[in-house]
């Protein structure tokens, strides 16, 4: 009875560290199998460094396999789709949220309906799950978020006296940058964007709102549609605002002190660390301003995911490599500490990475934020006509930037431009 006795509390023991010991085995310690073969990549030119970084960690477990990698070309993609042929797209394609419904419509044939092969589904979030399931089927994997915040020019805000803090709303935002406009012989524009960068989307979506409503049609409620306008021609035609041709413009009038804010993702921090020391500055990150006192300041862009042409035979190399490169701790460890990447995969988030100040900002233990920033934003939905409704919006919202039009009268046009889309 005694020996009994000692026995139960060793097997409670050999029990417990067996079951830790499975628990906490990434990807990482698995055993080198015999899986073999080829499998191509189209990616990102943003996310190339980090697949690249995770291909020859992958080759490390599996010698025999061979990753091939090409920039996306989403012309060939779409034509590929339209034509009916997909044999020279990649095995595996980077693709946005956006796109799913889209490519799905142009072929539903084309890529691999996932659900009985992904297992590990429910270690993403049903919201970022839902964006990619086309009648109740996954045909991606997410990869990651991309919350949006506002990159500032600490030093040069502090020489203006003026405390972050202080920015609460888009009303503040705007009285600030008038006031810094006029007082710099109209040269310092306080906020430039790249002008791909739809921020009338970004606005709606602070109203809480999309271009898609539940019943996955076209409908944007007219009073936000029309304050999102009012609100961003403000800022634009009175100089607070300044649309740049692309990134590099945005980012030598940030050099130059031409600018003092920037909105972006995290991925932005990269970009700022490739500066050299002599041009460095200071840098902060802050939540978008509100609308109004206590409204909502949390909002992400789209987030990239991965799926798989159908026409591969062999879907096994396909699907494992994913999963190592969209689950596995070390791997998303690195992808933030190093291309800033913020994870789709839910279990990153209880690692201690998230408490590490990072370099670019100066130390700032940012990652929490960005964090805040994802769970609290508003989730669009999208349908197989959300590329051709965002493209039509911006272009015509871009077209009216400056004019003495309300947004009332521009959410007219829009809807009798749509109404004609429809038509033909």
């Amino acid at each position: 009875m005694k020996n009994r006795l000692l026995i139960f509390p060793l097997i409670f023991f050999i029990i417990f560290f067996t079951s830790c010991n499975t628990k906490n085995t990434s990807s990482s310690e698995r055993k080198l199998d015999e899986i073999s073969g080829k499998i191509t990549i189209a990616v990102y030119k943003n996310y190339e460094d980090y697949i690249k970084y995770a291909a020859e960690k992958y080759r490390k477990l599996h010698p025999n396999v061979t990753i091939a990698m090409e920039v996306l070309d989403e012309a060939k993609i779409e034509n590929a789709l339209k034509e009916k042929n997909t044999n020279n797209l990649s095995d595996i394609l980077m693709a946005q949220s956006k796109k799913i419904a889209y490519y799905y419509n142009l072929n539903n044939e084309a890529f691999k309906e996932l659900n009985s092969n992904f297992s590990y589904k429910d270690g993403f979030n049903k919201n970022r799950l839902e964006q990619i399931t086309i009648n109740n089927k996954i045909y991606a994997v997410p990869l990651d978020y991309r919350p949006l915040i506002l990159f500032y020019r600490k030093d040069l805000l502090e020489n203006k006296g003026i405390k972050i803090e202080d920015i609460r709303t888009w009303s503040q935002f705007y009285n600030i940058g008038k006031n810094i406009y006029s007082g710099s012989n109209k040269e310092v524009k306080l906020l430039t964007l790249d002008q791909n960068k739809n921020i009338y989307r970004i606005f709606l979506n602070q109203l809480n709102k999309g271009y898609i409503d539940k019943e996955n049609n076209f409908n944007v409620d007219d009073i936000a549609a029309s304050r999102a306008f009012d609100t961003l021609n403000q800022l634009y035609t009175d100089n607070v605002l300044d649309l740049a041709h692309n990134e590099q413009e945005v980012l030598n009038k940030l050099k130059a002190g031409k600018s003092i804010f920037t909105l972006a993702s995290t991925d932005f921090i990269k970009t700022l660390e490739t500066l050299p020391k002599e041009e460095s500055w200071k840098v902060g990150v802050a939540k978008l301003p509100a609308f109004e006192a206590g409204g909502n300041r949390d909002v992400q862009e789209e987030p990239v995911n991965f799926l798989i042409n159908n026409k591969l035979q062999n879907t096994k190399i396909a699907e494992d490599f994913i999963k190592y490169v969209t689950t596995e701790k070390e791997l998303l460890t690195e992808a933030m500490n190093k291309y800033y990447m913020l994870p789709a995969y839910n279990s990153i988030y209880s690692e201690n990475i998230f408490d590490n100040g990072i370099n670019a900002l100066g130390g700032e233990k940012a990652w929490r934020d960005f964090e805040g920033v994802m769970k609290a934003s508003f989730n669009d939905k999208y349908n197989s006509e959300y590329e051709y409704i965002d493209a039509l919006i911006w272009s015509t919202v871009k077209e009216n930037l400056g004019k003495n039009i309300e947004g009332e009268k521009l959410w007219l046009d829009i809807m009798i431009k749509y109404n004609k889309m429809q038509m033909e």
